[in-house]
């Protein structure tokens, strides 16, 4: 079972993200290419290594979708959390990225206990909730793909939104915090 009070607890300290990763917490690192999206997936998969799993960035989970990290119960071989790490740009591709969590989840039998959008800031204000509610609503009820595909909505409380927000010192971001997003 995913620990998420743990997860939980090194989102509001970031001491994995310190010890591991200085020059996103204290250096700071122009966002340029893919270099925060590099960073949070290191981030998250080394995170789920200290928390005991197996843990792949970049994988994989069905033959059209490649997770941003996956994380593995070591006895059961079982998936028990994806991950897709996002920027946010304009919200469309949070949808994508949460139809891909549900498509992902619906492949692997429901099994995964954890679908977390990740989302990253340049700024340290927060997105409004209205940004998130439509996401929220789209796992609840799931979607009908464009080949007529339905892919059912989520029964229990597995998605989770967490935002990664960021201060910026001479063109640089700093991860400031990571706060979770729960629905209104």
């Amino acid at each position: 079972m995913v620990d998420v009070n743990r997860l939980l607890e090194e989102f509001q300290s970031l001491s994995v993200a310190q010890e591991h990763y200085p020059i996103w917490t204290d250096w700071g690192v122009e966002s340029v290419s893919t270099s925060i999206h590099s960073l949070g997936l290191s981030y998250l998969t080394r995170l789920g290594q200290e928390m005991g799993y197996t843990a792949c960035q970049e994988f994989p989970v069905t033959a059209s979708i490649r997770a941003d990290c996956v994380w593995w119960h070591r006895e059961t071989r079982q998936p028990l959390a994806f991950f897709e790490f996002e920027r946010f740009k304009n919200g469309v591709e949070l949808e994508d990225k949460t139809k891909n969590l549900l498509k992902a989840y619906q492949h692997h039998r429901r099994l995964p206990q954890l679908l977390g959008l990740m989302v990253w800031t340049e700024d340290f204000f927060p997105k409004h909730q209205n940004y998130f509610a439509h996401l929220w609503h789209l796992a609840r009820s799931g979607f009908q793909t464009n080949d007529g595909q339905q892919i059912a909505g989520l029964t229990q409380p597995d998605f989770h939104i967490f935002e990664f927000q960021h201060t910026e010192e001479k063109s640089r971001l700093k991860l400031q915090c990571i706060r979770e997003r729960t629905p209104q």
